[in-house]
């Protein structure tokens, strides 16, 4: 399946999803899709798609996978960092790998609720 075939919300040219993702409440607002649009979907951050993941057996596999299946573009990490976000998500290589062995604990099913 390709990522303009998974649902999500709409978003505008350019900005995409952006200024519907209040920063403070980021993770209540992807409930809130998920809840509308099902346990993965996309959305736009700025121009650019991203694939949005609600299900720990779906997260164990894209870990699993990554970072040989599931690789990233480069300008990702840096969208991702104009939103304050550089870690597990955004890293590849050693520092992807180092940061999952770190957090792979969170992603437990009774973690993951």
């Amino acid at each position: 399946m390709r990522i303009a075939e998974l649902p999500g919300p709409r978003g505008l040219p350019v900005v995409g999803n952006s200024l519907q993702i209040p920063l403070q409440r980021l993770h209540l607002r992807f409930e809130d899709w998920v809840d509308e649009f099902g346990p993965i979907y996309r959305v736009g951050v700025g121009p650019r798609p991203a694939v949005v993941i609600a299900d720990h057996l779906l997260i164990r596999d894209a870990l699993k996978r990554r970072p040989e299946q599931l690789r990233r573009q480069s300008s990702m990490q840096t969208v991702a960092r104009e939103f304050g976000f550089d870690g597990l998500f955004t890293s590849e290589g050693q520092p992807w790998r180092r940061q999952r062995k770190l957090l792979n604990a969170a992603f437990a099913p009774q973690h993951i609720r």
